[in-house]
């Protein structure tokens, strides 16, 4: 029977899992609630810091991003304090993560390159895959795709190579995203289906409906309606199952979406309100407001006026809103910023005024140095 630190590490590898590879957070929860008990009882340090990271990839995987870097940030700073750097470099790599996905992709990328070279130094190759992986994400959303290309391949002849076979099928999505970003429909496919096909085999529901999503969206975007809706209802149908609604946001929209297409409004209304209390139960302002637009259109094209009105204002104030809140932010950042480089610049001048002073100083030293070899 394992000890009772022991059992803190293996609460926390079924909170791992539930979170990452099922995406049951409310198991992911209930283990991580057994992770802060125990090491509470025990007075286990370790175990405690360790639900700070576990705490923070819970909320990385709900997309609770503020939430998720302040518990990084304190797991991390306590491994380096006490020289577990492997798990230092895992909750950095959270971080990282997190960045690209609020689109920092220059602290991004210089996290995750400096997280793939310690990696390969120890050689975890598994963190590797994922480092080239994050690196080849955020290269695919600033466009440059032969580099997202590069790094994703590199990440799945790890993953390969390691029979890893539900991280091997997200790694070919992903890579099947930089080839509908290029206009590759076909290549796209083609590797949306050969991870489809992967994943069902380890049976992970959770990713499965990642890549229908992704799948439902590429035939939208080919004009094939009918398998877009089937793959989107697929997906949410995994969602409700487990219990993740806020995951089935983008295929909600997307429906609405491909009936709006359609010219079947009723149907395109109830999808896109269906998405509306998700939204606004997720803080996830700028959905919410797209959503507004995507009703005031619909209403539109049903004559009526009314709603059409209601919601096109709706959208126009919550738009501006968030404009006010981001202008507020780049305000505070600015000031930030300022005043960080006003501090700097009077330390420049302190430490410039110690210089003169310092120099003056040997001067006068040297002066009576001379005075007194002169004496004698």
């Amino acid at each position: 029977m394992p000890n009772d630190t022991a059992k803190v590490n293996i609460y926390g590898q079924l909170c791992r899992s539930y979170a990452i590879h099922i995406g049951n957070f409310n198991l992911a929860n209930k283990y991580l609630d057994s992770v802060k008990i125990l090491s509470n009882r025990l007075q286990y340090e370790n175990g405690t810091i360790y639900s700070f990271f576990l705490q923070g990839l819970i909320y990385q995987e709900s997309r609770n991003y503020k939430e998720a870097l302040d518990d990084y940030e304190k797991a991390s700073q306590y491994y380096l304090k006490h020289g577990d750097s492997m798990r230092a470099f895992n909750a950095v790599q959270g971080m990282a993560q997190i960045y690209g996905n609020q689109g920092d992709f220059e602290k991004s990328l210089e996290l995750h390159f400096f997280m793939a070279e310690f990696f390969e130094r120890k050689n975890a190759l598994y963190l590797l895959a994922g480092s080239f992986r994050s690196i080849g994400n955020i290269f695919r959303k600033i466009k440059k795709y032969e580099d997202s290309k590069k790094y994703h391949n590199k990440s799945l002849a790890i993953l390969k190579a390691q029979g890893l076979e539900a991280s091997y099928a997200m790694g070919l999505q992903n890579l099947a995203n930089v080839y509908v970003s290029t206009g590759d429909n076909g290549t796209a496919l083609e590797l949306y289906k050969k991870a489809l096909q992967v994943i069902r085999l380890t049976g992970n529901k959770n990713r499965e409906a990642f890549i229908l999503t992704n799948m439902g969206y590429l035939f939208g975007e080919l004009n094939q309606f009918q398998k877009a809706i089937e793959y989107q209802l697929e997906a949410v149908s995994i969602w409700n199952n487990l219990s993740q609604d806020y995951n089935a946001i983008e295929s909600l929209d997307n429906l609405g979406s491909l009936y709006f297409r359609l010219k079947k409004y009723d149907k395109a209304e109830s999808f896109f309100k269906k998405a509306l209390p998700l939204t606004k139960e997720a803080g996830s302002k700028t959905v919410t407001a797209e959503l507004y637009r995507e009703l005031s259109e619909v209403y539109v094209a049903k004559g009526d006026y009314k709603n059409a009105h209601m919601y096109n204002s709706r959208f126009w104030m919550l738009k501006d809103s968030i404009f006010n809140i981001e202008n507020a932010k780049q305000i505070s950042e600015l000031q930030t910023k300022y005043e960080a480089e006003k501090k700097d610049q009077q330390i420049i001048l302190l430490a410039q005024e110690k210089e003169v002073q310092q120099k003056e100083a040997q001067r006068q030293a040297s002066l009576k140095m001379h005075l007194l070899w002169d004496y004698y």
